[in-house]
C-alpha cells in the first residue's frame, strides 16, 4: 500500500429482484458498517452511495 494515496473503500450491492451488481465508493465508517450477506435497504442519488439500512 502506498502512504502517500488515500485509501479508497468500495463495495459492491446485489439489487434484488433484477440480480444486477452496483458497486460503490463509501468512508471507512461505512464500509465497516457492513457485513458480507448483509439484506436491507440502500439508498443512492444517482450513482452516489447514500446509506445502507440493514434488514
Amino acid at each position: 500500500m502506498n502512504p502517500d494515496l488515500p485509501e479508497r473503500y468500495e463495495a459492491t450491492f446485489m439489487l434484488l429482484p433484477a440480480g444486477e451488481n452496483l458497486t460503490c465508493h463509501l468512508s471507512e465508517t461505512q464500509y465497516r458498517a457492513l457485513a458480507l450477506g448483509m439484506t436491507g435497504r440502500l439508498q443512492v442519488q444517482g450513482s452516489r452511495f447514500v446509506s445502507f439500512e440493514s434488514a
